[in-house]
């Protein structure tokens, strides 16, 4: 079922021949002053909400029939449009050479909903460094993507799209048994487990990581956090990591458990 017919199920609109045309872009609006809800424009394809005007209920059902129909590919766009100028402004500052390199490297790379994600991050990470506030763009990508999307804008805001994940990437290619999906899955595991992770450095002493491991196992059990990951790169860090978990398993009753691929790695340690 496409999003035209989710819509007579979820607001009272009248499609009027409408489902006839194949919409590819959806806006949402924030305009309260206006009261419709749905604009369908026929020329432009595009699918416009004003959420203000929209019931609680109707908003809910609406955000969850747009999210699916986005991952499958059925919406091509989904911009959050409270002014033009909003618009103008992604147009200007995406296409950045800075922003239009990392999106080459990680296109056919990540997966499709991970690079729209990313590509709101680098827009977003464009403001903040003019200074401006960013507390609603983060807001709207969180509504968007979930907490993958907030755990992308946190990586790309630390650089970790330019350093560390390029370099995943790089050492997992060298490998003959090397897929695009490895890599995806790689990505996965690092986006879901990075706001609980180490990412260890070829600066970190093994007593440095020894150290961090322990204080963060004590930390997440504390906020009753389950596990632990830490990931590295390149022969050294892979050792100090491998050293570490060995004294995990000699010491304490946690589960350690590894994923490594060429000098790639990632350990979760559960608790």
């Amino acid at each position: 079922m496409g999003l035209l017919e989710k819509l007579k199920d979820i607001i009272n609109v009248d499609l009027r021949g409408a489902k006839f045309i194949e919409y590819k872009k959806v806006i949402i609006l924030n305009q309260p002053e206006k009261k419709e809800k749905v604009v369908l424009d026929e020329e432009t394809k595009e699918i416009s909400f004003n959420y203000p005007s929209l019931q609680k209920e109707e908003q809910k059902l609406l955000t969850q029939s747009l999210k699916e129909e986005f991952d499958s590919g059925e919406i091509k766009e989904f911009l959050e449009r409270t002014s033009e100028e909003r618009v103008e402004d992604v147009r200007q500052k995406l296409p950045s050479v800075r922003n239009q390199r990392i999106i080459d490297f990680y296109k056919e790379k990540i997966l499709p909903k991970h690079l729209r994600a990313l590509e709101a991050a680098l827009y977003v990470r464009s403001i903040f460094e003019t200074g401006s506030s960013v507390a609603e763009l983060k807001k709207e990508i969180i509504r968007k993507f979930g907490e993958d999307g907030k755990n992308i804008l946190n990586l790309c805001t630390a650089g970790y799209f330019e350093g560390y994940i390029k370099q995943v990437y790089e050492e997992m290619a060298f490998s003959d048994s090397f897929t695009i999906e490895k890599f995806q899955d790689f990505f996965t595991i690092i986006t879901q487990t990075s706001p609980f992770a180490i990412f260890v450095s070829k600066d970190m002493s093994e007593g440095e990581l020894s150290g961090e491991v322990n204080y963060k196992i004590q930390t997440h059990r504390r906020y009753g956090i389950k596990f632990l990951a830490i990931h590295g790169i390149g022969r050294n860090n892979i050792r100090k990591i491998h050293k570490i978990v060995q004294e995990l398993e000699e010491e304490t009753d946690l589960r350690v458990m590894i994923n490594q691929d060429r000098n790639v790695i990632i350990v979760k340690v559960l608790f």
